[in-house]
């Protein structure tokens, strides 16, 4: 059997296909640029030490900002485009470093869930009726038998 797949479907895989391979060439060259502007501005060494905590540790902060140097240092590019190109690695990098940063208030404070709550939605009612034992339904068919 052959299937005939509509036009906007074919049109939606090109454009997420698209995207995809947007984000991976963003993602290369904020790699390769922020490795630049690092190695700029601090030294060979100090690049290929924050190179090594991007893909052991996974801290990603100083290859964002090297990728902002860097287009502005040494690509000499406007600042306002090394701030778009900078943007998605900041968007999804400050949300993890403000919850590492606030992390022990929030537990301090109390402000996470309750370890006391309940887990249950039973009422106290049917809890006691089965320590009674007034809640227990004996099939007779089955005891006779």
């Amino acid at each position: 059997m052959i299937y005939k797949i509509n036009a906007n479907l074919k049109k939606l895989g090109f454009i997420v296909l698209g995207g995809a391979f947007f984000f991976i060439f963003l993602g290369f060259f904020q790699l390769i640029v922020g490795f630049l502007g690092i190695a700029e501005y601090l030294g060979m060494v100090p690049a290929i030490l924050f190179l090594i905590g991007l893909f052991y540790f996974r801290f990603t902060l100083p290859f964002v900002i090297g990728t902002f140097f860097g287009i502005v240092g040494v690509l000499d590019w406007n600042w306002v485009v090394a701030l778009i190109l900078t943007l998605p690695g900041l968007i999804f990098v400050l949300p993890s470093l403000s919850l590492l940063l606030f992390a022990p208030f929030i537990a301090a404070f109390g402000f996470g869930p309750s370890k006391n709550a309940s887990t249950t939605t039973d009422s106290p009612q049917q809890d006691d009726d089965i320590i009674e034992g007034t809640a227990v339904h004996v099939d007779e068919d089955v005891e006779g038998k």
